[in-house]
């Protein structure tokens, strides 16, 4: 939260504008109201799940009720698999990454600085190399928060960092996927486009005037790990990950969404067509006493990190496999999960017309 609320600070002065990803953290829109900017809004689309993934990842779309997601009418366009097959696209609840032709679309003149979230919760990575370079090109900064992506670029099989693709400011929490104390974050500064002493006359506003040495300690701790151990820890992150899908891999009615879709290794994004996402975890928390990080629509989220264990995963295989099949039955018995989820809604409905200000 400091990191987004002083990179904000330092990278605009009072009364600019500011583009961000309308599903940005809460402190962005603290930085916002407390520096008096003028927030524009790259609104996020839905993400879809290819039906392609049918063949690829062995999801199953058999036996689902399509009435209960049926294909959204402004985006139904085709889309094409590497290998040649063509699908639509499946609704899944969640956003989806920003692109380049969405920042394009919605900047301007006036604009100061951008900021995007990726990867998202649900571990969505946005392309931040190309949404940079396009910046870049205008002398426009560009922050990412990329809290729930601390681990990119660590390993060769993970995405690439924010960093290394050029973004000017990146927020990264270290304690959300990797081995430090929960408030343990790092903000990084490169290129020639933010004002080095202002980020840290920022920082000075925002933090503490009483640091935590154990704080601190966790985070020198946490990188000396990642140099000794982090490429036996992360392989083993990826082989955790593999053999979870692998184990649920044949599932009909609640699925464990595959990295064709999901680029973050360490999101399981646990999903159903014909369930909500306070279904699962219900059944999650209360059957098997596992406690999802989060849900939605028609999906939970939960985080794997290269130091859980096979044990671990066995149990949530496990707990997958045995909600699917009550799924199953309670499918054939007509039942419908009734537990007050709220649906996914357009965020172009809930955006006003003026820019908030502070009261």
């Amino acid at each position: 939260s400091s990191g987004n609320l002083a990179s904000i600070c330092a990278a605009l002065y009072e009364n600019e504008e500011i583009l961000i990803a309308r599903n940005a953290h809460k402190s962005v829109y603290h930085a916002v109201a407390m520096h008096r900017l003028k927030p524009r809004y790259l609104l996020p689309k839905e993400a879809g799940i290819p039906l392609w993934l049918q063949d690829k990842s062995r999801i199953s779309l058999r036996g689902r009720d399509k009435s209960r997601i049926p294909l959204r009418e402004q985006e139904k366009d085709r889309i094409t698999h590497k290998e040649g097959k063509i699908g639509d696209e499946c609704r899944s609840g969640f956003w989806g990454p920003i692109t380049v032709e969405e920042v394009e679309k919605q900047i301007t003149d006036d604009t100061g600085a951008v900021l995007i979230t990726s990867p998202t919760y649900e571990g969505m990575v946005s392309d931040v190399r190309e949404i940079a370079e396009f910046l870049h090109q205008k002398q426009i900064p560009l922050m990412v928060d990329e809290a729930h992506g601390s681990h990119f670029g660590l390993y060769p099989t993970f995405p690439e960092s924010a960093l290394s693709c050029g973004a000017d400011l990146v927020i990264h929490s270290l304690h959300k996927t990797l081995p430090s104390f929960t408030q343990t974050a790092l903000l990084h500064v490169q290129g020639e486009l933010i004002d080095r002493e202002r980020v840290r006359r920022y920082l000075r506003v925002f933090q503490s005037t009483s640091p935590s040495y154990p704080l601190m300690a966790s985070i020198d701790s946490c990188v000396c790990e990642v140099k000794k151990a982090g490429a036996y820890r992360f392989l083993h992150l990826e082989k955790l990950r593999n053999l979870l899908e692998e184990k649920t891999g044949n599932l009909t009615e609640v699925q464990i969404l595959p990295r064709e879709m999901i680029a973050d290794p360490c999101k399981i994004v646990v999903f159903s067509s014909s369930k909500t996402g306070r279904w699962i975890a219900d059944q999650l928390r209360h059957d098997y006493h596992l406690e999802p990080e989060m849900e939605g629509e028609h999906h939970v989220v939960l985080i794997l990190t290269g130091y859980d264990t096979s044990e671990g995963i066995q149990r949530l295989v496990n707990a997958v496999q045995g909600i699917n099949e009550t799924a199953v039955w309670e499918k054939q018995k007509g039942e419908e999960s009734r537990d007050g989820s709220r649906g996914f809604t357009e965020m172009t409905k809930h955006l006003p017309k003026r820019r908030i200000l502070p009261s």
